[in-house]
């Protein structure tokens, strides 16, 4: 750890483990401080349970809008389950373990 802090002008650790967003402190303390933060942790905070309440049956999520003219109702939900699925796995770190990626993947 101590060979990149040392690289940096000022420690940005300091201001990440004063940031209020619970993902954001969960990926610093497993990342930077090297502590054994389960990922699936971040699995549980509110941010990601919000997104997992408007997964369809089916395992896709519901664009919202959309023109029909342009392309079809059901690529428009093909974008948005590929926007949702990006939001789980980049920032609470969901993996093929989790049933909801496994659903909207298969």
């Amino acid at each position: 750890m101590k060979i990149w802090l040392d690289n940096l002008q000022y420690n940005p650790l300091i201001p990440l483990l004063e940031c209020k967003n619970e993902a954001i402190l969960l990926l610093v303390q497993c990342d930077l401080l090297n502590s054994t933060v389960m990922p699936e942790n971040l699995w549980q905070l509110s941010g990601s349970q919000k997104i997992l309440k408007k997964q369809q049956k089916n395992g896709s999520w519901v664009y919202p809008g959309g023109n029909e003219v342009i392309r079809s109702k059901e690529n428009y939900n093909q974008i948005e389950t590929y926007r949702q699925m990006g939001f789980l796995i980049e920032e609470f770190g969901f993996t093929i373990k989790h049933p909801a990626i496994n659903k909207a993947a298969g």
